[in-house]
């Protein structure tokens, strides 16, 4: 269900999930390998038919594990009749009531908090999961709100949906404007793979009106528990 919300303009850069990055956009072989692709000369989809073992192929980040062979990973709707451990292993939710333990898989709830709904601090903090916080009245989360080097990565101010990035400098947790200040090793995994490394962090191309593909379902899922 997704709660709509006025949320506080902020000027960080808003990461936007239909950049993310395929595998013959990547020219660096680190980032390839995060990606969950294989790099041979060029960045490759991983061949997931060639996997022979349930294990190997649970461990490849773009492959699944369903009816008895290891596959591309295409959507958490694209498997049903398995147990509830295997649709969170594909980084995905349950969206039916089981018939002899069976589920049909669902994309995990990306919501946006209504922060303005939560009157007290203690509910302001807990239920809005880190996209709210507590300012005598309770609102979307800003950079400026983040006091340690740590926490001054990536935002989700007010939602989970729209993330924005954040720079730490002079001992405070300001908003970026651009990724001039990430570098080959962080550059992709603090944009959460919109964003690659080619001599600078470059922006993935955009594919609008594209399902999100098994990689940032599972980053999602990954960041809604961590939260």
């Amino acid at each position: 269900m997704i709660i709509f919300v006025l949320i506080s303009i902020i000027d960080a850069l808003e990461l936007s999930l239909s950049n993310q990055c395929e595998c013959s956009e990547l020219v660096n072989p680190n980032d390839c390998d995060s990606a969950g692709c294989l790099w041979k000369d060029v960045c490759t989809d991983y061949n997931c038919t060639s996997i022979p073992d349930q294990k190997s192929c649970n461990e490849a980040l773009r492959c699944a594990y369903y009816q008895g062979q290891c596959s591309d990973y295409v959507s958490c709707v694209a498997y049903s009749g398995v147990y509830e451990y295997q649709c969170r292993q594909f980084g995905c939710t349950i969206s039916s009531t089981p018939y002899q333990s069976a589920y049909q898989c669902a994309d995990p709830a990306l919501e946006m908090i209504e922060c303005s709904s939560y009157l007290d601090k203690d509910n302001c903090l807990s239920f809005g999961q880190g996209a709210c916080s507590f300012d005598k009245i309770c609102r979307g989360t800003i950079c400026s709100d983040m006091k340690t080097q740590d926490k001054c990565n990536i935002i989700y101010s007010g939602n989970f949906i729209s993330p924005h990035l954040c720079l730490w400098t002079n001992n405070q947790c300001i908003s970026a404007n651009n990724t001039s200040f990430l570098n080959e090793g962080n550059c992709m995994n603090e944009t959460l793979f919109t964003y690659h490394w080619s001599s600078n962090c470059t922006l993935c191309s955009d594919k609008s009106g594209q399902p999100l593909d098994g990689l940032l379902v599972i980053i999602y899922a990954s960041l809604l528990v961590s939260i």
